[in-house]
C-alpha cells in the first residue's frame, strides 16, 4: 500500500511527466551529437536505449577478425571519443 501512495504522490507532483521530459530532452541532445558525428540514431519513443547506424566509421580488423565490428567501434569510440555505448552483439548469437 506504502508504494501504491508514493506512486500517487509522484504523479500529482508531476514527477513522472517532469521525467519524460527530461529524458526526451537528453535523447535528443545525444541524437544531434550522433548525426553531427556522422551516425543515424533510430530514434526511439520511448525507452532508455538507442542505436545508431555506426557503418560511416571505418574500423581496423587488422588486430582480429574475430571481434565482432560493433565491439571494435565501441572500443574506437571509448578511446578516442570518450564515450562508451553498448555492442549489441553480445545480445543475439551470428
Amino acid at each position: 500500500l506504502g508504494i501504491s501512495e508514493a506512486f500517487k504522490v509522484a504523479e500529482s507532483l508531476g514527477y513522472f511527466s517532469e521525467l519524460a521530459s527530461k529524458l526526451e530532452r537528453k535523447r535528443d541532445s545525444l541524437c544531434e551529437a550522433l548525426f553531427a558525428a556522422g551516425m543515424d540514431p533510430i530514434i526511439p519513443k520511448g525507452g532508455y536505449f538507442l542505436m545508431a547506424d555506426t557503418s560511416k566509421i571505418e574500423v581496423d580488423y587488422s588486430s582480429d577478425k574475430s571481434i565482432p565490428r560493433d565491439v571494435l567501434v565501441n572500443k574506437w569510440l571509448t578511446e578516442t571519443i570518450g564515450v562508451t555505448g553498448i555492442p549489441t552483439s553480445g545480445f543475439y548469437s551470428m
